[in-house]
Parts: structure tokens; C-alpha cells; sequence
């Protein structure tokens, strides 16, 4: 099965994720959108956060779980690669996402794709059965 893909889209960069449950598969949206911008496979793990994120439903806290790495990026250089014990909780009134996540920082050494994300739209955003599909700005 393919983790994910990048979409045809007019101005921005589109990408559809795929995943037997919905954790592997706000994973594999994360490290599409990092695929976007940088070589994924040349990221190390040499830096450990724990991410928690909320969200009034499923398609908020996919936007607000991917406009955190963002928000890291633009604030502290990190670049995501790996993510681990990842878990999605739901009580009454929100979501939870709860993650550790790893990275490193973006320097000269880390090469780019070109691509860089401003923000994680909510055009077209979808959390469907098999899949999650996100709209970025470029």
C-alpha cells in the first residue's frame, strides 16, 4: 500500500494519505508535507518532542496537528522524520492527538525540494474511511 500521494492541483500542493487506522494516517500526511519540502529520507531523528494537539473534530485536528510542524519549522528550524507512539482520543466535547515525534534542525546540510508550506488549508481537507487528503499553501 502507498503511504501517500501528491495530488494535481492549480497553485498549491495537494496530497491524499492512506493508512489502515487513523493515527497511520495523520502520520503519513505529516511526513508527506515534510516529503514536500525536504528529502524525508535524508532527515535524522536527532531531536525528541512530544506534540499534543487538540481539535474540535477529526478535520481540525488533522489541520492543526500538520500546521504545528509548520509552526516549528518557522519557529525553531525543525524538520520532522519519524513519529512514534502516536495516539488519537476522543472525548465529549474534542480530540486528542497525542505524539512523540523526531527531527532535526533545517540547515545548509538538509537538502530542500523547493516546496516550502506557509499553511494547511481546509480546501478540500478530508478525514474519510481509508484516507486523509489536505490542501497546503506553497
Amino acid at each position: 500500500m502507498v503511504d501517500y500521494e501528491f495530488l494535481g492541483h492549480t497553485s498549491e500542493a495537494k496530497l491524499r494519505a492512506f493508512g489502515p487506522t487513523p493515527e497511520q494516517r495523520f502520520v503519513n500526511a505529516a511526513r508527506g508535507m515534510t516529503d514536500l519540502m525536504f528529502e524525508l529520507d535524508k532527515v535524522q531523528p536527532k531531536i525528541r518532542k512530544q506534540i499534543v494537539i487538540k481539535g474540535r473534530d477529526m478535520r481540525s485536528l488533522l489541520h492543526n496537528w500538520l500546521e504545528e510542524f509548520v509552526l516549528l519549522l518557522d519557529a525553531e528550524l525543525f524538520v520532522l522524520c519519524r513519529i512514534e507512539k502516536i495516539k488519537i482520543t476522543k472525548t465529549k466535547e474534542t480530540f486528542t492527538l497525542d505524539a512523540v515525534v523526531f527531527g532535526q534542525k533545517a540547515d545548509d546540510a538538509l537538502p530542500r525540494r523547493g516546496a516550502a508550506v506557509k499553511a494547511v488549508t481546509y480546501d478540500e481537507l478530508e478525514v474519510e474511511g481509508d484516507h486523509v487528503q489536505v490542501v497546503f499553501d506553497v
